[in-house]
């Protein structure tokens, strides 16, 4: 009777080992739900000038092929650093893939494990690509002034803009992973002017961009293997605006998300043309560059919070401070989450 009792506890001991080695606890995500989320508009002063603080967190960008990691540009203005770090949101892990990169528009992610982001060193913009490890680092560029990256569907072939002088002439041209030859499908003389900027291809190989139509800027979109512009809107007929400052598709191809200055966080449906106010900017608050998860259902942002700085009177200063942190937006509530990152 001792024997059975003494194997019937080893079996229940066995069976409560065998349950805590399966057992998979959630990992702990580091994400801070925005409860306050005030906006208000700063007093109207003779003058204003803008400083930021010393941690910036800027221009993500979603992993193709994994809605939980991004990358991003991190910049320490008191150390002089500037980085481009991987970040994983469901476990917390960061990854700094190159440091002494001052990045200007926003890094993109290929469905072949490469990031290409444009660095800029004595007013000289060069082209970049790195992979997703931090490895292979490679130039593409050799010209001055290359910005606005953007992979095509397989992932093998990037796209710029190109200027030998920072403004017109354009150029949009691009290079295959394995082939050291720049194509240039967009000249300074065409139609659009060669213009692109803030420019992202879907899953349908079909490019968004900021372009020239009739020398007026517009919204638009075309087939990058055969390209012939459809306008969206006229941005400043329809925005008192010259062109938006983030753009990314979802994954049904037909949304686009797009961001106005001073305006709000936009979407729009392609083919109807009818467009969304999903969040409302002021003063104090707007997202600058926007990138949508492969899976649709969230939008990751750098969000600008100012203030402004006041006197012992409590009045306005002209000192306006800015700082850029990573937001997550849920498509569906459209609640806003910061990633820490700190």
């Amino acid at each position: 009777m001792k024997n059975r009792i003494n194997i019937n506890n080893i079996y229940l001991f066995l069976l409560v080992i065998g349950i805590l080695a399966c057992r998979k606890d959630k990992p702990i995500i580091p994400i801070t739900t925005v409860i306050d989320t005030e906006c208000y508009e700063f007093p109207t002063l003779d003058w204003s000038f803008f400083s930021k603080e010393r941690y910036q967190y800027q221009t993500p960008y979603f992993n193709p092929n994994n809605t939980n990691e991004f990358v991003y540009n991190y910049k320490d203005f008191e150390l002089n650093e500037y980085k481009l770090m991987k970040y994983n949101i469901q476990t917390g892990v960061k990854l700094e893939l190159i440091s002494d990169v001052k990045i200007i528009s926003q890094p993109k992610w290929s469905k072949k494990g490469w990031i290409a982001f444009d660095n800029v060193f004595n007013q000289n913009y060069q082209m970049w690509i790195i992979k997703d490890n931090g490895d292979s680092l490679t130039q593409l560029s050799t010209s001055e002034y290359n910005i606005f990256p953007t992979w095509n569907l397989s992932g093998n072939k990037l796209y710029w803009q190109y200027s030998p002088v920072l403004g017109h002439p354009y150029y949009f041209v691009n290079k295959e992973l394995n082939n050291s030859v720049l194509d240039t499908i967009m000249y300074t003389n065409d139609v659009n002017n060669g213009y692109t900027s803030y420019s992202e291809i879907g899953n349908n190989n079909i490019l968004i961009t900021n372009t020239y139509i009739n020398n007026q800027e517009h919204l638009a979109y075309t087939d990058i293997n055969n390209i012939s512009f459809t306008s969206l809107f006229n941005t400043f007929q329809e925005f008192e605006t010259d062109f938006c400052r983030g753009l990314t598709w979802s994954n049904d191809n037909k949304i686009v998300y797009f961001s106005i200055p001073n305006k709000g966080l936009f979407e729009i449906n392609i083919f109807t043309k009818k467009y969304t106010l999903l969040i409302e900017y002021c003063d104090s608050k707007r997202y600058n560059k926007i990138s949508c998860s492969p899976d649709g259902k969230r939008l990751i942002g750098e969000r600008i919070d100012s203030y402004n700085i006041k006197d012992a009177e409590g009045n306005a200063t002209g000192e306006i401070v800015q700082n850029s942190s990573i937001y997550l937006i849920n498509l569906e509530t459209l609640e806003e989450a910061k990633i820490n990152l700190e």
